[in-house]
């Protein structure tokens, strides 16, 4: 079997990619439909037809899913997007109710946040289908983005495209040395996007030293500007991911938090961050 050598893409090609993005300077190849894949918008025309917030990962398990109901639960009524494959959704056991599936979406409900999911298998940003429509298409959308920051800036989709154009992000990652590296890396390639930061862990008081030391300067500049916020880890939710249940009160104060720091660029209701 004859196999093609792949060439690593540096960080500085992604940051191209990503002004290119930003700046429209991109087309949309029409990917060949793959059975039980709803067709994607070939020309990544969609856009959220009310506020949204993108939610980013910084690193696999870095609790994305679980910020983006936190948050969407603080600003019900709301909705969340994920954009991930099936194989790899967070929100499988989030719904209390289930509403069936339409255009390559499966549709749940958890009080006042309306939830999709992908229904299939997907490969790549551009598979994921164009956004159901949902009942009232000026609630608050979380978007969120369930891919590898790098896959999703190298290519063409809906999905880079509504990050790109977002007027408010958040990236999450975990108080870990690696994980401090990898949001480093993440905000110099989302440049010039300052998105919010989440950091899943003890409170800063409790960082030890060596995580002091490990915060890059671009993550350094956001926590001065106070655009970093910790959240609080919660050992049921770590065992055993989303559920129906209710989520934990410091949970949701952290996602409050985010939520104060995003929503003055949505002009979201006042009320919104009760």
């Amino acid at each position: 079997m004859t196999q093609t050598a792949t060439r690593p893409v540096s960080v500085s090609e992604l940051q191209r990619a990503w002004r290119a993005v930003r700046e429209g300077e991109f087309r949309c190849d029409s990917p060949r439909p793959r059975r039980g894949v709803a067709n994607p918008d070939p020309e990544c025309r969609w856009s959220p037809p009310g506020p949204v917030i993108t939610i980013l990962g910084c690193h696999p398990q870095a609790g994305v899913s679980t910020l983006a109901v936190a948050m969407a639960t603080v600003a019900a009524p709301a909705q969340v997007i994920e954009c991930a494959s099936a194989t790899a959704t967070g929100l499988a056991c989030a719904a209390t109710a289930e509403l069936g599936t339409t255009d390559g979406w499966r549709i749940g409900r958890r009080g006042q946040v309306h939830l999709a999911r992908s229904s299939t298998a997907l490969l790549t940003p551009a598979e994921v289908p164009v956004p159901p429509a949902f009942e009232d298409p000026q609630r608050l959308l979380v978007l969120d983005v369930g891919w590898e920051l790098g896959q999703l800036l190298a290519g063409q989709s809906w999905v880079n495209r509504t990050v790109a154009e977002a007027a408010s992000a958040v990236v999450t990652t975990t108080a870990t040395t690696p994980g401090l590296r990898r949001l480093e890396n993440a905000l110099t390639m989302l440049s010039p996007l300052e998105p919010a930061i989440a950091v899943r862990g003890p409170a800063r008081r409790r960082w030890p030293r060596h995580l002091e030391a490990g915060l890059g300067p671009l993550s350094t500049h956001a926590s001065r500007a106070g655009r970093l916020q910790c959240i609080p880890t919660d050992k049921d939710l770590a065992e055993r991911g989303l559920t129906g249940q209710d989520l934990p009160a410091p949970l949701l104060q952290a996602a409050a938090h985010l939520l104060a720091l995003t929503a003055p660029k949505l002009n979201l209701m006042e009320g919104t961050t009760r």
